[in-house]
């Protein structure tokens, strides 16, 4: 089991705080933050195939949805399923999604308040 990270927690809180009525609420407002704060194109890999994530964007749900491009294709992936190769400036939103998400891609809790 992964250990949360205090400073993680805090940043998830922020966004709760704001209007959130839902774990769905959450998880959008941490992409609308991804978004601000993370420089794209990022690289990274998907079940160790290399692929450039051109942008994210919210779903219908708790995922946030990472549009790949490779070999002139684009694909949606769930971003707490790919590996990052390099650590970019923004990256403690990313971490804060993955962590709010949980190991298993489920949230950690109940809403975070």
């Amino acid at each position: 089991m992964s250990r949360k990270d205090p400073d993680l927690n805090r940043l998830i809180d922020s966004i709760a705080e704001q209007d959130c009525d839902s774990e769905e609420d959450v998880a959008m407002g941490l992409c609308y933050a991804i978004q601000e704060h993370v420089e794209f194109p990022l690289h990274g890999r998907v079940v160790g195939v290399p692929v450039k994530v051109l942008k994210v964007e919210e779903s219908n749900g708790l995922d946030v949805l990472a549009i790949c491009g490779r070999d002139g294709k684009r694909y949606r992936v769930r971003l707490q399923d790919i590996k990052l190769m390099k650590r970019p400036a923004g990256a403690r939103w990313i971490a804060a999604y993955r962590q709010f998400r949980g190991r298993d891609g489920s949230p950690q809790t109940g809403l975070v308040r």
